[in-house]
């Protein structure tokens, strides 16, 4: 027999064997914590009728501290799913803009070919029409019109791939939010592990006493 007056063994082969543990996720540990809390309150109730009020202040304590990682533990959930959306709307608005800036470069190669038949038709047509300036004057409006196109086109392209740049900064911050985020979930997933440990042995100790109370009833 312990100190408490808990069996030894028996407490070893509760922890080896363990019930009422769910792997489901959130939803089954939070399940969990609340038939542990409910335990908790019976095992509290016992307490204080039977034991120290040291130990049942103690047992208050832990129980709060569960309480408080459960609580930790959603809100980090809930900061991984806003970080999770945001990267999402950050990735469609870089493929977009990727789109926009190869249909930009597709239209400036179009343009360079529309450009270049322009010239060599205009090339053709001075030679037929050197004695006309009227017409001279229209071909040389529409090059410049092609030209100033151009120009627009190569200033837009620079803007959508200076955009473009600033995205892929910002989804790489958010990413790195991210994995931050993961380990600090993970860390406290350790911590809500060890809480669950100590609620197992809150219950074999609670099993221990029903069972002292059963034999000093019966003699």
């Amino acid at each position: 027999m312990t100190p408490s007056g808990i069996s030894k063994p028996a407490t070893q082969e509760a922890f080896a064997n363990p019930t009422n543990v769910s792997t489901d996720g959130g939803d089954a540990r939070e399940d969990e914590c609340i038939e542990a809390r409910a335990h908790l309150d019976r095992l509290i109730s016992l307490l204080v009728k039977f034991a120290s009020t040291k130990g049942a202040t103690e047992l208050q304590e832990r129980l709060e501290s569960i309480d408080q990682l459960n609580a930790e533990n959603q809100a980090l959930n809930v900061t991984n799913d806003r970080n999770m959306c945001s990267i999402a709307d950050r990735e469609r608005l870089v493929a977009e803009l990727r789109t926009k800036l190869a249909t930009s470069m597709a239209e400036e190669r179009r343009l360079h070919e529309v450009l270049k038949t322009e010239q060599e038709a205009s090339r053709k047509r001075l030679l037929e029409l050197q004695s006309n300036g009227e017409q001279l004057s229209k071909i040389s409006k529409s090059k410049e019109a092609l030209q100033a196109r151009i120009r627009d086109l190569v200033e837009e392209k620079k803007s959508l791939t200076t955009n473009a740049k600033d995205v892929d900064e910002t989804n790489r911050r958010l990413e790195r939010s991210l994995t931050e985020t993961t380990r600090s979930l993970e860390a406290k997933g350790v911590e809500l592990e060890q809480a669950r440990e100590t609620v197992r042995g809150l219950r074999l100790f609670t099993a221990d006493i029903s069972t002292l109370l059963t034999q000093e009833a019966a003699t």
